[in-house]
């Protein structure tokens, strides 16, 4: 698990557990000896606590559940003599991995919580009589509050868009019978609203607009308007204004098109950075001899245009070599095939093409030697 100050304290150390952390010791030193396997029987218990209606303690246990799926992914990452966590790109790839399968674990859990639990209210039958009457009321309220601000923590933390939409798509596609599980939700999603990115709050706001619940879709559009504005620049809220003001007075089914577009893009968008990411090198800059650009030209239409830099030879030959003009052109094929995979995974949705273009040019000098371009879409 993490402290106050995001810094990683495995299980085993923790003070803020007290004494409970000895009971579990004990009792998972007994069931299960390795450590990676531990969050299987933390939730086993949870899982004891919810059946008993036992809120307190669920909503306990829950951080030993989390902590043990920390402990899972980072407990090998220790250094043991600072007993910190060593930097590194596999360090950070196993705190992503454990974000990842906190969240999905969170997910599996709300789901496995009960509905409600009867309870007894006193109905007026007459005048002045009155008679108890059992009816359904919220459970587990404190447990589901540590659920959906694991899973709303997760979304603004993820690294990929596709995972981000996953998470938020569960957070309002999830039932809330009662005003206290809608609260849950609007918390949970107000603190991680600040430290999500605009593209994702975009994105967020987009699916909040489809969403049949009239109440959660007024509040979530409240609370995420408010993360949008805290976590951007002046200059991008203006040109955010600037874009949907002239929709101010549009009728009805206008907004909803324009909804409905926005949704699509965003889709695209997503499918789109995943495409970029392809063509970049594992270190995650694009190859040396050559830029990549990216243009929209419609909710599901983009160019990517890559620019090689011709070499001068040692003569001073201002004409590229051969070799410069058939290494450019492999490349432009190269392109071209991870495009028309990207394209037949359906990752851009429906409809979605893209123009693939290649500009070889001299250094220094606007107008290419040579262009070619692709067509490539369903």
């Amino acid at each position: 698990m993490f402290d106050k100050n995001g810094r990683y304290v495995p299980l085993g150390v923790s003070q803020k557990l007290g004494k409970d952390w000895c009971l579990i010791e004990l009792f998972c030193a007994r069931e299960t000896p390795d450590p990676k396997n531990r969050s299987e029987v933390f939730e086993r218990v949870f899982m004891i606590a919810v059946s008993c209606g036992d809120d307190v303690a669920a909503s306990r246990l829950l951080e030993f559940v989390f902590g043990a799926i920390d402990d899972a992914h980072l407990l090998a990452f220790v250094d043991d003599k600072r007993g910190e966590l060593r930097p590194g790109k596999e360090c950070e790839k196993a705190k992503r991995a454990a974000i990842d399968s906190r969240v999905e674990t969170a997910k599996k859990l709300w789901d496995r919580l009960p509905e409600s639990e009867s309870k007894t209210i006193r109905v007026f039958v007459a005048q002045d009589e009155t008679a108890p009457e059992r009816v359904p009321g919220p459970t587990m309220v404190k447990t589901r509050v540590a659920l959906l601000k694991e899973i709303a923590g997760g979304w603004a933390a993820a690294d990929d868009e596709g995972v981000a939409a996953l998470d938020f798509d569960f957070l309002v596609t999830a039932k809330y019978p009662f005003l206290e599980y809608k609260k849950a939700l609007f918390e949970a999603v107000r603190g991680a609203s600040g430290r999500a990115s605009q593209r994702r709050i975009a994105y967020a706001l987009a699916k909040v607009a489809r969403c049949r619940d009239g109440e959660i879709a007024t509040e979530l559009r409240r609370i995420l308007s408010v993360g949008w504005a805290r976590t951007g620049d002046e200059r991008m809220n203006a040109r955010m204004i600037q874009a949907i003001a002239p929709a101010e007075k549009a009728s009805g089914p206008a907004l909803d098109f324009l909804t409905k577009t926005v949704e699509e893009f965003a889709v695209f968008d997503r499918g789109m950075s995943a495409l970029r990411e392809s063509l970049q090198n594992d270190d995650g800059t694009y190859r040396r001899d050559r830029t990549v650009t990216l243009i929209y030209t419609g909710p599901r239409q983009a160019v990517i245009t890559s620019v090689f830099d011709a070499m001068f030879d040692k003569y001073g030959d201002r004409l590229p070599s051969s070799g410069e003009v058939n290494a450019a052109n492999a490349k432009f094929e190269d392109q071209c095939d991870v495009v028309r995979k990207w394209i037949s995974e359906g990752s851009g949705g429906d409809g979605a093409f893209v123009i693939v273009r290649l500009l070889l040019k001299r250094q220094h000098e606007a107008e290419p030697i040579l262009t070619r371009e692709a067509v490539i879409g369903r």
